[in-house]
């Protein structure tokens, strides 16, 4: 049996979409942490680098307390290249952006090797905990395991930018397509709705390399020699003869 009162977990995943096994585990972390500030209030100390979470690359909130949740759609398309490349799901709108940037990059495809951050046109970075002493040092920065989607995008239509991979740097434009009130019959989680187009392979030069990928790639399927250097280069970004950069595995994310 719980240790907290039934009324409290009930009232709590009401208000967040939380499951059972995420609304005791939020209580117990908001009781052990009470005395180290209030990590629920969805802000930080503006200090750098100082948080009284201790969040790491596996420990973070996927949802923060909120006193209205809200159904959100939400659609992330990488900028620089046509046809574009994007992915459409929904979220409760007090889904953690912690939470929400690692749902992108399993969408997206990414390997989540490199670092990352949300700009929302100012000198605010929001980046993970676990990266505070890893990037440049400009503008004010802000922890995304503190902060929730209706923080950042409040209106149909708003969006923000996500950058992963500072070398490469690819810029993902994360817009809110729409913001509506949950029915009582809708599922308060993650659902997936659409996507195009396969992700680039990583470290590959950014948009402009993976450019320069896909018309070698055309060259080979056409029948053109390539050169010894040109074959290798495609073979170690994994792009083989039956490559398809339209592909997409629907089935395959829904189940995320």
């Amino acid at each position: 049996m719980s240790q907290y009162p039934e009324d409290l977990i009930q009232a709590l995943m009401h208000m967040t979409g939380m499951s059972r096994k995420e609304a005791e585990n939020s209580l117990a972390k908001s009781m052990s942490e009470m005395t180290s500030g209030p990590i629920f209030s969805g802000r930080l100390s503006k200090k750098k680098g100082k948080s009284p979470t201790g969040y790491d690359e596996d420990n973070y909130p996927h949802f923060l307390p909120s006193p209205q949740v809200k159904k959100c759609t939400v659609r992330v398309s990488l900028k620089g290249l046509s046809p574009v490349i994007w992915r459409k799901f929904e979220c409760p709108s007090n889904i953690s952006l912690r939470h929400l940037t690692e749902l992108v990059i399993e969408l997206m495809g990414w390997q989540n090797e490199h670092l990352n951050q949300i700009t929302t046109g100012g000198d605010v970075r929001y980046v993970p905990y676990y990266q505070h002493d890893s990037d440049a040092n400009w503008g004010e920065v802000r922890y995304q395991e503190e902060y929730m989607l209706a923080d950042i995008l409040r209106e149909k239509g708003g969006t923000v930018t996500w950058e992963y991979d500072f070398g490469d740097s690819w810029r993902h434009e994360i817009r809110l397509s729409s913001i509506e009130e949950y029915k009582t019959s809708d599922a308060r989680g993650i659902v997936f709705k659409s996507g195009r187009r396969a992700c680039p392979p990583e470290d590959c030069g950014g948009i402009w390399g993976y450019q320069e990928l896909l018309t070698l790639h055309k060259k080979r399927q056409s029948r053109k020699r390539l050169t010894a250097e040109e074959k290798d280069r495609l073979d170690w970004y994994g792009i083989d003869k039956d490559y398809d950069p339209e592909y997409f595995n629907t089935d395959w994310a829904k189940n995320i």
